[in-house]
């Protein structure tokens, strides 16, 4: 850990006060979770374990570029990045290969299918989802998807 100072300098020739730039490292988010309303609701319960949640109800999945993007540029980024979006609306394989590449220095990602019933893009986020370790080896596919079905299924044949 490293404490910051407050520095006060006079520079010759007059009374003026300047702060000196910062070269202090940023905090590191040890697991930044950025989802939609779904990882919204599960804020509580996550950021109980120690889980930084970024998250917010409609957000498409090119939203996580630009959050992704902004903690790399403060140097926050840290071992882990999980990424639940998809809800609300399909994506394509660029904005997929953008956030990923982005993400590339990053030891563990996370992402999960989307579990959205009767809408036409599940199908095809799903499959771009399932594809990213192929390209991005420290990405790891939990299938939500998959889980949903088989809770569904079971539910339903048990006496």
């Amino acid at each position: 850990d490293t404490t910051a100072a407050a520095v006060s300098t006079t520079i010759a020739g007059g009374p003026t006060s300047v702060a000196p730039p910062t070269t202090l490292p940023a905090v590191k988010i040890d697991v930044l979770a950025i989802g939609d309303s779904v990882m919204l609701g599960a804020a509580p319960e996550l950021s109980k374990y120690g889980i930084t949640v970024d998250a917010k109800k409609s957000r498409p999945f090119k939203a996580a570029l630009e959050i992704v993007n902004y903690v790399k540029s403060i140097g926050a980024l840290g071992d882990e990045v999980v990424v639940h979006l998809g809800t609300n609306s399909g994506t394509t394989a660029e904005t997929m290969d953008a956030i990923f590449t982005a993400l590339a220095e990053v030891p563990k990602g996370v992402v999960l299918t989307n579990a959205v019933p009767d809408h036409k893009w599940e199908e095809g986020n799903n499959s771009l989802i399932r594809a990213l370790p192929d390209k991005f080896p420290n990405v790891t596919v939990v299938d939500w998807k998959l889980l949903v079905d088989e809770s569904s299924s079971s539910n339903g044949t048990q006496s």
